[in-house]
């Protein structure tokens, strides 16, 4: 297969990746077209043309994640300006919600990159396993055990995470009695016995 055949047959699936990697289609427009051109400079040096698919994958992460760090960069050069040119919303719950943004992109960053690829690819980015699998060059099988053990560590982690958050609020000890006390208290003044 020549190499402009493979550009027309793959850009599909590793445009769709690109996207997932970067959260902006035109930004993974300008990833596959540099992954494309890259590939194409140093096709000579492949060794296994069979693996083609899988080094053009491994081009595509390298140059999404240069241009998301530089569009990082970029972006906190202009949040000052953003802030002060945004509409007035209630800041309790713009905090709340950066917070919880934060916590679950935390939590998904501290994934392997194996496990975080096809989370990300499956349960952000809408694909059907099927698509993951192609896409990856993986087996059906094998993306549903990443992503099961993907859920998984996703569970565990924000457990973690909002474990230690809620640490200071859990009653214990005298706190916890009083409150039973209490609680039974009440249900004795408003239930009648029965007969």
């Amino acid at each position: 297969m020549d190499f402009e055949t493979y550009v027309t047959q793959s850009r599909r699936p590793l445009l769709r990746y690109a996207v997932v990697l970067t959260n902006d289609p035109e930004l993974a427009e300008d990833v596959l077209q540099e992954a494309f051109v890259r590939a194409y400079e140093h096709f000579s040096e492949l060794r296994d043309p069979a693996r083609l698919g899988s080094w053009l994958t491994h081009i595509v992460v390298h140059e999404s994640k240069a241009r998301v760090r530089k569009q990082r960069a970029a972006d906190l050069m202009e949040e000052p300006m953003r802030a002060l040119a945004s509409s007035p919303r209630d800041p309790e719950q713009e905090a709340l919600a950066k917070q919880l943004r934060g916590v679950l992109a935390a939590a998904i960053d501290e994934l392997p990159v194996a496990y975080r690829t096809v989370l990300v690819l499956r349960e952000l980015q809408g694909l059907s396993t099927a698509e993951v699998a192609e896409s990856l060059g993986m087996s059906r099988a094998a993306v549903k055990m990443r992503l099961f053990r993907a859920r998984a560590a996703l569970r565990h982690a924000l457990w973690e995470l909002v474990g230690t958050v809620l640490a200071p609020f859990e009653f214990a000890g005298a706190r916890c009695d009083r409150l039973v006390r209490l609680v039974m208290q009440r249900l004795n003044r408003t239930i009648t016995p029965p007969g």
